[in-house]
């Protein structure tokens, strides 16, 4: 459960960069209405944002340590598949603005 919760809140920071360096190079929008409106506010407070979340659950798995409910597990193992598609995607997607 220690590795789900650390690929989890390191595929959370690496979403972060791709969608940075995506957003900053046009090749993606942002899908989420409340990370859009952070990063129009200031691109580093996206950053600082996404750094913090990844940080916060990290602190959350080391004050709950091992999860007692299934449903704790079943959610950090959904969100890591959703997250790994997603920066896939990013990356692809920058890959081919940067090939251009």
């Amino acid at each position: 459960m220690f590795f789900l919760f650390m690929y989890l809140a390191f595929i959370n920071f690496l979403d972060g960069a791709a969608t940075y360096f995506g957003l900053r190079a046009n090749a993606i929008e942002e899908a989420n209405p409340i990370m859009r409106q952070l990063y129009d506010t200031d691109p580093f407070l996206f950053l600082a944002v996404k750094i913090a979340l990844s940080i916060l659950l990290i602190l959350v798995y080391m004050m709950i340590k091992e999860p007692k409910t299934n449903l704790v597990r079943n959610l950090a193992f959904v969100s890591s598949i959703i997250y790994t598609f997603v920066c896939f995607k990013h990356y692809y997607w920058i890959s081919l603005i940067v090939t251009m």
